[in-house]
């Protein structure tokens, strides 16, 4: 019984962590076209919110696979 309430809240935490992932890179995906223009280098900072928000998407799929 104590190993089936372990596993359900295992993958709950999991389920919530990767829930709260994708909505990280969601919104940084959608806001990335916002910080185009703030070009101080090489790389905007809309560029650095579509890394993370591929990083954060990588990070929930993994969180649900492995």
């Amino acid at each position: 019984m104590a190993a089936t309430e372990f596993a359900r809240s295992y993958w709950g935490l999991r389920i919530v962590t990767a829930a709260a992932f994708a909505i990280d890179a969601y919104v940084h995906a959608d806001r990335a076209a916002e910080y185009d223009l703030n070009r101080s280098a090489p790389i905007s900072q809309g560029d650095l919110f579509r890394v993370e928000a591929g990083v954060s998407a990588l990070l929930a799929v993994l969180l649900l696979v492995l």
